[in-house]
């Protein structure tokens, strides 16, 4: 080929890029010209601006902008907000949004509108099938969760709630883990009939998801509310005052990574200079509570339910269970009223078993015991071994 023939080779080269690339253009012109006439200057939300940001054929323009391209969520979208705001009739607007509410799952917007509607008209079901809509795509999800939060107060329609949740979407996990989600006491009480509605249907609900809220209720003072979700969440028949008292349970949650104490179960408070761990072994379950000797750090906690006005006594058994285990535990019952400690050494101690006794009773149904470290003289390490603990009401 002569240098002539390669030189027009690339000049007709260079002409197809060019013609290629205007062909591009022209295409995506035209389809901006035929969408362009309803969304340019035009309000999308029904919350936002005056009816005067439409203009006046905007209507009859979405019309005909439907007639040729029925499934255009957009349009159908400007076409509702239009007249929405330019004066429509209550069944008119029912139809349309009955249309967007079969379309628009691919339009955020539609789904903003039709709960901005449902707000105006009290259709809490639609608010709960718009807000899922928004969430599965994971878009504003801040303000659609603290929209579920009201829409789950109210009782006659909260079973739309429970019903998306039972569906396991995505927000699922932060619908119920968000902090301080349950701040009223109206919230609380609507957290406990979607739990108690949720494990009734036999939906599997994750410790993850359980304890954020068991701990809102404990900690607000409902004890009975949360404990009768706790005893139908684990199906515990034990007739001991103290759950898990051989710490078998504790050793075994140990090997779950997703494990999470519940109120009414053993917490570990592992801190700094602080570590537990519980080991089930052949004959029995032993707690080793390793500290470096400084400061009263919380070790172990847990709710219990006792009679009011009753005394207890504290058995402790373990490796550890000797008098000298006072001087390094201190054990305590407290409750909004008071607190009692087991100090008193019980003559019915024996090896290995420690039975300890409290002067005072709490006029409580429910309370918290606690095992905390003692000052110490020296902060020297503590290597501390315990098999069970048992709390059992003077006769």
């Amino acid at each position: 080929m002569t240098k002539y023939g390669r030189k027009l080779g690339k000049t007709i080269a260079g002409l197809i890029i060019v013609a290629v690339f205007c062909w591009a253009f022209v295409i995506q012109y035209e389809v901006l010209k035929h969408r362009s006439p309803l969304a340019v200057g035009q309000v999308e939300l029904l919350e936002d601006g005056d009816d005067s940001d439409f203009s006046p054929d905007l209507v009859d323009r979405a019309k005909v902008r439907l007639a040729q391209f029925p499934n255009d969520q957009r349009a159908l979208n400007l076409l509702s907000v239009g007249l929405a705001k330019t004066g429509i009739d209550q069944a008119e607007k029912d139809r349309i949004f009955e249309l967007l509410a079969k379309l628009g799952w691919r339009y955020s917007v539609v789904q903003q509108n039709r709960i901005i509607n449902a707000l105006k008209t009290g259709d809490l079901e639609t608010i709960v099938i718009s807000s899922d809509a928004l969430l599965r795509r994971n878009l504003t999800e801040n303000r659609i969760i603290d929209l579920l939060y009201l829409v789950e107060i109210e009782q006659g329609t909260q079973q739309y709630l429970v019903k998306q949740l039972s569906f396991n979407p995505g927000w699922r996990n932060v619908f119920f883990r968000r902090p301080n989600a349950l701040r009223s006491e109206a919230q609380i009480e609507a957290r406990a009939r979607t739990l108690n509605m949720m494990l009734d249907s036999g939906d599997q609900i994750s410790r993850s998801n359980m304890a954020p809220s068991l701990f809102a209720m404990a900690n607000s003072g409902k004890l009975d509310m949360a404990m009768d979700i706790f005893q139908k969440y684990v199906g515990t028949t034990s007739e001991e005052i103290i759950n898990d008292p051989t710490f078998q349970e504790l050793a075994r949650a140990q090997n779950t990574a997703d494990y999470r104490s519940l109120p009414f179960e053993w917490i570990k408070h592992d801190t700094r200079g602080l570590q537990i761990s519980a080991i089930e072994g052949e004959s029995e379950t032993a707690v080793r509570i390793k500290w470096d000797g400084r400061g009263t750090p919380l070790m172990f906690s847990q709710f219990v339910k006792i009679a009011a006005d009753q005394q207890y006594h504290l058995q402790v058994t373990g490796s550890d269970a000797t008098p000298d285990l006072t001087r390094r535990l201190q054990f305590s019952l407290s409750c909004q009223a008071g607190a009692a400690r087991f100090d008193q050494l019980d003559e019915n101690s024996e090896a290995k078993k420690l039975v300890l006794s409290s002067a005072d009773a709490l006029p409580c149904e429910y309370a918290k015991l606690e095992i905390k470290g003692r000052i110490q003289d020296v902060a020297r390490p503590q290597d501390i071994g315990l098999s069970s603990i048992q709390m059992i009401a003077f006769d």
